[in-house]
């Protein structure tokens, strides 16, 4: 999955005002807080989060946009979770994405994108297994192909 340039996030200014991340937990997992930025195009905060199991190492990091027009984050995406290489638990990318698809609409978000690079098969495979409404477009950025996931919340 992707997730959004360093170039395109600062740190918090003096006097901004950002709600704090929550752990969110998951079936076998937590996502951890990290760190918060600041999604420069739209002032939008940026949640990263580390992916921890029982063991007491990460197994992998996540980061959410709350950007509420999914447009401003048309090649990057809302949500973003990528494993360790030495991660083979079956299904937990999927239930890592769900989380955040979920706290993306606690959140306010009206819908969720997730952008991943065509060639991940594991990624696409997490993507498709989320239960509800999903809208799948394949598109190019940057000479890249990817996979686009649109996952609008529902009343």
């Amino acid at each position: 999955m992707t997730s959004p340039r360093g170039a395109d996030l600062r740190d918090q200014l003096p006097g901004e005002i950002i709600a704090e991340p929550q752990i969110l937990n998951g079936q076998g997992f937590t996502l951890q807080p990290q760190r918060v930025k600041v999604f420069k195009p739209t002032g939008a905060p940026v949640y990263f989060y580390d992916i921890m199991t029982d063991s007491p190492e990460r197994v992998g990091i996540a980061s959410l946009v709350l950007e509420p027009d999914s447009q401003q984050v048309v090649d990057v995406g809302h949500a973003c979770a990528n494993l360790a290489e030495s991660q083979t638990e079956p299904g937990l990318l999927a239930r890592v994405a769900e989380v955040l698809i979920t706290h993306g609409y606690e959140q306010g978000l009206p819908s969720v994108r997730v952008v991943v690079p065509a060639e991940d098969a594991k990624a696409i495979e997490a993507c498709e297994a989320q239960i509800g409404l999903c809208h799948r477009e394949d598109n190019e950025y940057d000479g890249k192909q990817f996979a686009c996931f649109h996952y609008p919340a529902t009343d």
